[in-house]
């Protein structure tokens, strides 16, 4: 006598070969199609297969460890944490640009500026500087340009972090919602304002 014991559709299954090289060639680049077609799929399908393949929960797992595991050793390689984001989002956010100036108005050399005044640039030109003509022509320095880093995406991250933007957008519906209802009172309860009379 035999028992059918039926499978937990909740817990994932063990991949195939085939689903694990498609998890691999998934992390290369994390495009799905290109996975697919690098582990073996039909070019013709893979596009398909690549979503199918994401929507599985044994695979789904599986990249998601592996990301896991990836962010991790990039954190602990790098020596990443959250209070060094944040600072570093913070240096942005609240960036002066006088602090590239030294007591003398003189723009600092990018040699001698400091890890925070350093932040604040986000691209350095050099340009020879010459004096004379002909043969009497010579190098005498280097005109130094800095190209300072825009603020508004270190604010835009400084906001969503504190959860600025999700208060202004509930402000902003409870407004709207208001809105709404005053026109809906103003035509007689009617959201859509049908005004009765010949067809």
């Amino acid at each position: 006598m035999s028992v059918c014991i039926p499978t937990d559709p909740t817990k994932p299954r063990p991949l195939t070969a085939r689903q694990r090289l498609f998890v691999v060639e998934y992390m290369m680049d994390r495009n799905a199609t290109q996975a697919a077609v690098r582990a073996g799929y039909s070019k013709a399908a893979a596009r398909q297969v690549g979503s199918e393949n994401l929507s599985k929960p044994a695979i789904a797992a599986e990249v998601a460890a592996l990301e896991a595991a990836h962010l991790a050793h990039i954190k602990e390689a790098f020596d990443i944490d959250r209070d060094k984001l944040l600072r570093q989002i913070a240096i942005g956010a609240f960036a002066d640009i006088r602090a590239l100036y030294d007591k003398r108005g003189n723009l600092i050399p990018p040699h001698r500026l400091t890890y925070e005044q350093a932040s604040l640039i986000e691209g350095i030109e050099h340009s020879p500087v010459f004096e004379g003509t002909g043969a009497e022509r010579r190098q005498v320095g280097w005109a130094v340009k800095y190209k300072i880093a825009r603020r508004q995406p270190f604010l835009d991250m400084a906001m969503k972090h504190l959860g600025e933007y999700a208060k202004d957008n509930a402000q902003q519906g409870e407004a709207l919602a208001g809105t709404l209802a005053e026109l809906v009172a103003g035509m007689g309860g009617s959201a859509l304002g049908v005004v009765k009379g010949k067809a």
